[in-house]
């Protein structure tokens, strides 16, 4: 005889059916892509797989490596869950120390977090697959003699050119510094700009300083030593820099940098090489040619060396591993020994000259650190395949062991920036990159001011209901909207609990990514829409695709609204209603608040205001008003699994 449910126990089960709770993410089933309050991706997956996480990241190529392992490892779901803020490097930290990390961490950032490896990373020093890989990649990823990340293939930067319009106008390659500043006055004067460097970020901005002017300052024993001493506080700036300095000068003067190279996004400067066609060079790795095909660029993209002297030895790549791979430390916690068995057996795979290649795409156009492997060269890459064979292929210089942006990297940007606007002096540079270089190594986290405190961890899909929240207060409008799932006007960070500082506020930034060159990009729009375009609004995230490399999966959250969504269905958006569960009406008009504007096609409504504050002075006014945040769903948005 079957029992018959009473009228609290069904109310009950369709609370945990709206839930998530049961569904195909049930109790026997892997619950890791179908976490509580949580989207970790958009496309279904098989529950009765194991699911192992994989940490992605810009510069990576996440989705060579995904589809990889999955040929791989057929009994295994891979899901790479994408990270970016304006500092990714303190986001991976908040990551690991916060506990929302994933089970396979692949980072270019990690010697960043170098601190705290040791308590959030697997210990890999006694692993069998490390064998394979060259002493030297080792060496450089010790700490205190232990291996807590191996070196992923290395990716080789060098100046990036349009062979179509090369050939369409004549230019040749340059064969000598002189040779290059020539051709750079040249292709200027036929009205393009030459080379459009994007300094935005410190370690662009620090390729641009050192690359021209390698050997002088930076290359050879005696230089390594400098930069050793430096990096551990007992070397000045002072009597050593200044020929770069003088080598920086000169390129200003023939239009290499400039200023505002230093607001340049890394995607407009691709989108005016690969789509616009409005400069002949950018400096990039060898991913350009991926680049390229996702842009669907009608031009061919070839690579020359950076040319740091007239000698015909003076030609330099810079070449350093694309990204680190390491194993979150929380696998070793009871209840996980067969995940972690298998983590570690993609980790070896991972580590032979055939997973070197499968995850590079069955072309291996990075510099391996394993041994056996072989750089395939081809058209793209074939101009720097002569230096590379020379042993001109030299590392990053990195002002301090911490890896890329660190405290003197970021002085130096800043001040690099104003030496070209003639606002700072030589000395004055030399003294704030000494300055920051010694206070980074006194105090290697700077939080900044803290200014409230969160009551617990929030998930990414939390985190962006509290912006909703906060967006929507400032316009004092009806209802408010924040993008998760991507950086294009969106965010993929997180709330943790504890002091919430300065810096933590900056990692939620909506502002990261390609700017569309409208005035009022990347600020708070109140736009008045009907709730019909309300509704086709919020159906258009979710089939958004900005193509970028990188596993987007946006959605908007609201403040003001109830929205049902099935992530792994075609039709996503199943239901949204105003807060109170009324009818969102069609033809009825709304005020929304939002950050504009990531999409391809124009904002519905009309827009009635646009407000100058910064993302950051919205949510710390926000969080200051709070004073203690607490994550807060309470079924505003319900993720349903099939």
């Amino acid at each position: 005889m079957k029992r018959r449910l009473n009228k609290s126990a069904g109310a009950f089960l369709a609370f945990l059916v709206t839930a998530g709770i049961l569904s195909g993410c049930g109790a026997a089933a892997d619950r890791t892509v179908c976490p509580k309050n949580d989207i970790v991706t958009m496309s279904a997956v098989d529950t009765d797989k194991m699911t192992i996480t994989i940490r992605a990241e810009y510069n990576v190529s996440n989705e060579g490596i995904r589809r990889a392992l999955e040929t791989k490892f057929p009994d295994v779901n891979f899901v790479s869950v994408f990270h970016c803020s304006l500092e990714t490097q303190y986001e991976l930290r908040q990551s690991l120390q916060g506990g929302s990390a994933e089970d396979l961490v692949i980072s270019p950032n990690m010697k960043s977090i170098a601190d705290i490896a040791p308590e959030t990373l697997l210990d890999l020093s006694g692993e069998a697959f490390i064998e394979g890989y060259t002493g030297l990649a080792l060496e450089a990823c010790q700490i205190d003699g232990k291996l807590y990340y191996l070196p992923g293939p290395s990716s080789v930067y060098g100046i990036v050119y349009d062979k179509t319009l090369f050939k369409e106008n004549g230019w040749k390659l340059p064969g000598s510094y002189d040779e290059f500043i020539a051709l750079v006055k040249t292709i200027n004067a036929a009205g393009l700009r030459a080379i459009q460097p994007t300094c935005k970020y410190a370690r662009q901005a620090q390729l641009m300083f050192t690359m021209f002017d390698y050997d002088q300052v930076f290359g050879g024993v005696e230089n390594y030593r400098w930069i050793k001493d430096y990096q551990s506080g007992s070397e000045s700036m002072k009597n050593h820099i200044e020929p770069a300095l003088a080598r920086y000068r000169d390129l200003q003067a023939a239009n290499v940098i400039e200023a505002s190279d230093f607001d340049m996004q890394p995607g407009n400067r691709s989108t005016m090489l690969y789509n616009d066609h409005t400069c002949a060079m950018i400096v990039e790795n060898e991913q350009a040619a991926l680049y390229a095909k996702q842009a669907e660029s009608d031009h061919e993209y070839g690579m020359f060396p950076f040319w740091c002297g007239n000698d015909p030895n003076s030609d330099k790549v810079m070449s350093i591993p694309g990204y680190y791979v390491g194993i979150n430390a929380a696998l070793s916690q009871q209840g996980n020994e067969k995940k972690l068995a298998k983590v570690k057996e993609v980790l070896a795979y991972i580590s032979t000259p055939e997973g070197q290649l499968a995850i590079s795409g069955g072309e291996l156009l990075q510099m391996s650190n394993v041994s056996g492997t072989k750089l395939t060269e081809n058209d793209f890459n074939a101009g720097i395949m002569d230096t590379i064979r020379k042993g001109n292929a030299v590392p990053e210089v990195e002002l301090m062991s911490t890896g890329n942006g660190n405290p003197a990297e970021k002085a130096l940007k800043a001040d690099l920036r104003k030496y070209l606007e003639g606002s700072i002096s030589e000395a004055d540079l030399i003294t704030d990159c000494d300055a920051a270089r010694t206070g980074g190594l006194n105090s290697p986290v700077d939080r900044g001011q803290v200014i409230g405190q969160a009551s617990d961890n929030f998930t990414c899909l939390e985190t962006g209901l509290f912006i909703a929240d906060s967006l929507r207060e400032k316009a004092d409008a009806q209802i408010g909207l924040c993008l998760v799932g991507t950086t294009h006007c969106g965010m993929v960070g997180r709330i943790y609990k504890g002091d919430i500082c300065t810096a933590d506020i900056s990692s939620l930034s909506l502002s990261v990514g390609t700017t569309s060159g409208d005035p009022n990009d990347k600020k708070l729009w109140r736009v008045s829409m009907t709730g019909a375009e309300l509704t086709e609004l919020l159906k258009t995230a979710c089939a958004f695709d900005p193509n970028d490399n990188v596993p987007n999966i946006p959605y908007y959250v609201a403040s003001g609204l109830k929205i049902r969504i099935a992530p792994w269905q075609a039709d996503k958006l199943l239901s949204v209603t105003m807060a109170d569960g009324s009818k969102l009406q069609a033809d009825q008009s709304y005020t929304v608040a939002l950050w504009g504007w990531p999409f391809e096609t124009g904002c519905p409504g009309t827009v009635e205001q646009v407000y100058d504050d910064s993302c950051d002075e919205i949510l710390e006014e926000a969080v200051k008003n709070a004073g203690t945040v607490t994550p807060d769903n309470h079924g505003r948005f319900a993720v349903i699994y099939p």
